[in-house]
């Protein structure tokens, strides 16, 4: 089950589209996730009654980082 959902998990990422262009109309999500070694955020819009992809964004944690706790990462 856990191969099932991998796979569908790349075939989602590299399927078309898979970046969009932000439009005038729809309601903006952003999603926030952080652990101890790194952040990542996904910005999207809905666009036709469907989540679309606008920008991508992670970020590795260095020594400095790691210090911060883990509540204030995922603000």
């Amino acid at each position: 089950m856990k191969n099932v959902k991998n796979q569908t998990l790349k075939e989602c990422l590299i399927s078309s589209p898979i970046l969009t262009f932000p439009q005038n109309a729809g309601t903006f999500v952003l999603v926030t996730d952080a652990s101890n070694f790194g952040m990542g955020a996904v910005l999207s819009q809905i666009q036709n009654a469907k989540e679309r992809v606008l920008a991508y964004a992670s970020h590795n944690l260095n020594k400095h980082n790691k210090s911060i706790t883990l509540r204030r990462k995922n603000c």
